[in-house]
C-alpha cells in the first residue's frame, strides 16, 4: 500500500495566477473612473527579464472588479478549492469605498471574485451585519467638501486630506483629529484563506481584531457565525518580548496603546498576523516628532482551532531606527527614515513634494524552507495624493503637492529551515546569518545593519530610495518574491504603477511588470496606483 503526505501549500500549478490590486482617483461608484480595473489578474510567467526594456513585454490583464463594484481595495485572499478571490476595502485618501450596503459604510465590505463566471458578490459587509462604524467612522461622513478649492473637473475627494474638526475621532481617546488620521485605522486590512477552504480571517482596523468568517455555508452569513479575536494587548506583548521591544501607549481606555495590526496569512495550518508599534503616543497628539526608537514591528501565531495568539511574538524587529535612502532624491529631502505614526499632518520635504514614511507591516510571506518575507507600507502614501493639497493648515489650497511613499521589504531568514518552531533571523548588512546568503546590497549604509538585501529602488541617479508597496506574495516551487511598486522599472517610465518578481536568493528584480501605463495625473493617487497583490494557484 502506497502512503502519501501533502501539504496544501506547499505545491502549485505550473503557471499561477496572479492578482493585484490598485487605486483610482475619487468616487468609485459615481465619479469619472467608476469604470476603471482596481483588480486584474495576469499569468505569473508575464513580464519582461530586461529592467528598462524599450518595449516592455507587459502583460495585457484579465479585469476581475471595477471601481464600481468594489472601490478601493488591499487586502486580497483566495482559495485554492473554489478559485475564488476575496478582497477587503481599504481607507486610502482621495480614493473612495465601495457601494454603500443599506445605507451603510461601504468600509467593512468584503467582496467575493468569481474569475470563472466574471461575477462580483458581496460577502459580507461588518458594519451592516455587526453595527454602524464596526469597521470605523467613515471620514467622509463628518465634513463638508470646500469647492471652492476643487478644479473643475475633479470630485471633492481632491480635498480629502484636509479636513478637520470631526472628520475623525479615535474612539480610544475621543481625540478629534484629521481625516489624515484615518489611514490604517479605518477600514480592513490584510485577509486569508485557510488552506482547506473553509474560512477567511480578516482584520478590523478599527477596533484592532481579527475576524474569523466561515465560507462556503450555502448561506449569507450572519452576525453568530464571525468570531472575533481581538489581538495581543500592550501588557501581554511585553510580558513575551525584552525590553528592547516593549510596545508603548497602553491606557485603561486604550490597552492596545500604539499596536497598529494589519498584515494576515496562512501558513502550515497556522495564522500570522503583522503588527507595528507605532509610537504615536510619543507625538503628544502630532505636537512633536515623536521617539522613532519605539517603533517596532512583531508577528504573532494564532492558532486557527483555539483561536488563541502566542504567549510572545514569533518574530520581532526592535530596532526600526535605522538610516534609509531617500524617498525622492532629487528633492534632497534627507533619508526616509521611518517615523512615529502622526494624527496630524506632518512632511519631510520643505520644497514641492509630500513624504513622511510611517511604517505599517501589511504583507508577510514565507517560502519553501520557512524563510520570511515582510511588506511594510508606506502610511504617508495613503495620507497624501497626487498634485492635491495636504496640508490642513495652509488657508489657500492653490499650493498642490505631488506625494512620494517609502515602503520596504525585508527578509527575516529561519534558524532552522522547515522548522518555524526554530525562529527567524532578521537581514542584516543586505545578509542571511549563513554565509553565502547575500542579497543586493550591503555597506551602503541603507537598511537594517547598512544593507539590504532585496532592489527596491528606482534610478539611483536620482530617483526613489523605494518603490514597494507592502504587498509580497510566493509561490511553492518559485523563486521570487513578488511584490507591488510604483515605477517597477528600474529607469523605467515613472509614475506607472507594477510589481516586481525579486529573487529568494539573491534579492534582484528579475522580471517587472507595469500593470498600468502613464496615464493622466488626476487618475493616478499618490502617483502609486498598486495596491496589493496575490496569487491563485
Amino acid at each position: 500500500m502506497d502512503v502519501g503526505l501533502v501539504q496544501p501549500n506547499s505545491y502549485s500549478v505550473n503557471n499561477p495566477t496572479i492578482v493585484s490590486s490598485q487605486f483610482t482617483y475619487g468616487d468609485q461608484v459615481n465619479g469619472p473612473n467608476q469604470s476603471s480595473a482596481v483588480i486584474q489578474s495576469f499569468p505569473y510567467a508575464a513580464g519582461d527579464s530586461s529592467t528598462n526594456p524599450a518595449n516592455p513585454a507587459d502583460p495585457t490583464p484579465t479585469t476581475l472588479a471595477t471601481a464600481s463594484q468594489v472601490g478601493s481595495i488591499f487586502g486580497l485572499a483566495s482559495s485554492r478549492q473554489t478559485g475564488i478571490v476575496y478582497a477587503a476595502a481599504y481607507t486610502k485618501l482621495h480614493a473612495g469605498y465601495g457601494p454603500t450596503v443599506d445605507g451603510y459604510s461601504g468600509s467593512g465590505s468584503i467582496y467575493a471574485i468569481n474569475p470563472a463566471t466574471n461575477s462580483v458578490s458581496l460577502l459580507v459587509n461588518l458594519n451592516q451585519l455587526l453595527g454602524a462604524n464596526t469597521t470605523g467612522a467613515d471620514f467622509r461622513a463628518a465634513y463638508t467638501h470646500d469647492t471652492s478649492t476643487t478644479p473643475a473637473g475633479s470630485s471633492p475627494y481632491f480635498d480629502d486630506s484636509l479636513f478637520t474638526a470631526g472628520a475623525y475621532v479615535d474612539p480610544y481617546t475621543g481625540d478629534d483629529y484629521t481625516s489624515w488620521d484615518a489611514v490604517g485605522k479605518t477600514g480592513l486590512g490584510g485577509v486569508a484563506v485557510s488552506d482547506d477552504g473553509s474560512t477567511l480571517y480578516a482584520m478590523n482596523l478599527a477596533n484592532r481584531s481579527l475576524y474569523v468568517i466561515p465560507l462556503n455555508l450555502g448561506r449569507p452569513v450572519t452576525p453568530a457565525d464571525i468570531k472575533i479575536v481581538p489581538i495581543p494587548t500592550v501588557a501581554k506583548v511585553n510580558a513575551g518580548t525584552s525590553v528592547n521591544d516593549n510596545a508603548t501607549g497602553a491606557t485603561a481606555n486604550n490597552p492596545d496603546g500604539d499596536l497598529q495590526p494589519f498584515a494576515v496569512t496562512y501558513y502550515n495550518g497556522e495564522v500570522y498576523i503583522g503588527i507595528i508599534n507605532s509610537a504615536e503616543s510619543t507625538t503628544n497628539g502630532g505636537t512633536v516628532a515623536g521617539d522613532p526608537t519605539k517603533l517596532h514591528a512583531y508577528v504573532y501565531q494564532l492558532n486557527p482551532t483555539t483561536l488563541q495568539f502566542g504567549t510572545s511574538p514569533v518574530f520581532s524587529i526592535a530596532n526600526m531606527n535605522y538610516n534609509r535612502d531617500e524617498a525622492a532624491r532629487f528633492e534632497n529631502a534627507g533619508t526616509a527614515n521611518w517615523n512615529p505614526w502622526t494624527p496630524t499632518y506632518k512632511n519631510d520635504i520643505t520644497t514641492s513634494g509630500f513624504s513622511y514614511p510611517q511604517p505599517m507591516l501589511t504583507g508577510i510571506a514565507f517560502d519553501a524552507n520557512g524563510n520570511m518575507t515582510l511588506g511594510f507600507r508606506d502610511r504617508s502614501g495613503d495620507q497624501g495624493g497626487d498634485f492635491t493639497p495636504v496640508n490642513p493648515a495652509v488657508a489657500s489650497q492653490t499650493t498642490t503637492y505631488e506625494t512620494y511613499p517609502a515602503g520596504e521589504t525585508l527578509q527575516a531568514f529561519i534558524n532552522t529551515p522547515g522548522n518555524v518552531a526554530s525562529g527567524w533571523t532578521l537581514e542584516n548588512n543586505g545578509k542571511g546569518p549563513v554565509a553565502g546568503e547575500n542579497g543586493y546590497s550591503s555597506g551602503t549604509g541603507f537598511g537594517p545593519g547598512g544593507g539590504q538585501f532585496f532592489e527596491q529602488d528606482y534610478d539611483p541617479t536620482g530617483g526613489h530610495g523605494y518603490v514597494d508597496g507592502g504587498a509580497v506574495a510566493e509561490m511553492p516551487g518559485f523563486p521570487d518574491v513578488v511584490d507591488n511598486n510604483f515605477d517597477p522599472f528600474y529607469t523605467g517610465t515613472f509614475q506607472t504603477g507594477g510589481i516586481r518578481f525579486n529573487n529568494l536568493s539573491t534579492g534582484k528584480s528579475t522580471r517587472p511588470i507595469s500593470c498600468m501605463a502613464k496615464i493622466p495625473i488626476m487618475i493616478l493617487i499618490s502617483a502609486r496606483p498598486t495596491g496589493s497583490v496575490g496569487s491563485r494557484s
